[in-house]
């Protein structure tokens, strides 16, 4: 049962030292502290262990303070430390930036914006980096070569790309498939190029591999070279390309 407001008066002003411990109980959370500690920055904690917010004391001495203790833990560990990791997922930093907020922990807010707006932007994938710099550009769209046009393309990017490098010696066998996934390229793109943008990057480090791409991420990679061998996979080229046809472009 939570005592008289004389008893929280009384503990309130014990524990007014730096160096006095305090247990508070967060919403049924409960937590060990001190006074240096939760007036360690410009907050209203102080104001919150007052008699104002404090609803009493339970039988083992819990202040008790009504708010939510899920992330009250982040706010102590933050007043120690000057840091904290932050969670991943935006809906537990929205929770925590609730709460920091209703704290006034400044830094503690920046923080938790800076992540929540990093998470809202998209992030490139490291593929379309590296072609954004050198591809080769096969579409119907007839300004697509202007750089920023390109680099906005290719952040939202659905297609194929085929990357070879023609200064690798190739056998007789290696050589004839390296052509055919050539020809492949040119005829897929002849077919669908109004729709599905494709890229080639003839100066890749590798032999000869299919990127997938879908809203600019690289999301599967067929390899066509196995064991030294260059191997010619129109099936798994063509059934990739009508998947992200019907996935992207079909109601």
């Amino acid at each position: 049962m939570a005592s008289s407001d004389s008893t929280v008066s009384s503990v309130l002003k014990f524990h007014d030292q730096p160096g006095e411990y305090v247990k508070l109980n967060v919403g049924g959370s409960l937590f060990h502290t001190t006074m240096g500690t939760l007036t360690r920055c410009d907050s209203i904690i102080r104001t919150l262990l007052s008699d104002k917010f404090v609803r009493g004391i339970d039988a083992e001495g819990y202040l008790l303070i009504d708010r939510s203790g899920k992330h009250f833990d982040k706010m102590l560990n933050f007043l120690r430390d000057g840091s904290v990791p932050l969670p991943n997922t935006k809906i537990e930093l929205e929770e925590l930036l609730v709460e920091a907020k209703f704290y006034q922990i400044q830094e503690l807010i920046d923080r938790v914006e800076t992540k929540i707006s990093s998470l809202e932007k998209p992030f490139p994938d490291q593929l379309l980096v590296e072609l954004a710099k050198k591809v080769i550009v096969f579409t119907s769209v007839a300004d697509e070569n202007d750089p920023e046009k390109l680099t906005s393309r290719l952040s939202k990017m659905t297609g194929l790309c085929l990357r070879t490098n023609p200064h690798h010696k190739f056998s007789g066998e290696s050589e004839m498939n390296l052509l055919k996934n050539l020809k492949l390229f040119e005829r897929l793109f002849r077919h669908s190029g109004r729709k599905i943008l494709f890229l080639k990057d003839s100066k890749s480090g590798d032999r000869c591999k299919w990127d997938v791409i879908e809203d600019g991420k690289c999301t599967k990679t067929i390899s066509c070279d196995e064991n030294g061998e260059i191997q010619y996979k129109e099936v798994d080229v063509c059934r990739e390309l009508s998947r992200i046809c019907i996935n992207h472009y079909l109601d």
